[in-house]
């Protein structure tokens, strides 16, 4: 049976690789700026602003699991 905890923690670990992951695009973006990119980059920049506000919460609800 999966607990909640269990799931959470799931969703914890894939939203972490996610956001190590668009990191990594916006850099490529930044670094080879070649039409779309710059915008690209921007919009990625600020997903990931909003990734980092939602690891925020879920840590804070991991935190009470634990």
């Amino acid at each position: 049976m999966t607990t909640p905890e269990t799931i959470m923690k799931q969703a914890f670990d894939c939203l972490f690789l996610a956001i190590h992951r668009m990191k990594r695009a916006e850099r490529k973006y930044r670094k080879r700026m070649q039409g779309a990119d710059k915008e690209n980059a921007d919009n990625v920049a600020r997903a990931i602003e909003f990734m980092n506000r939602a690891y925020d919460e879920v840590s804070a609800i991991w935190e009470n699991d634990l």
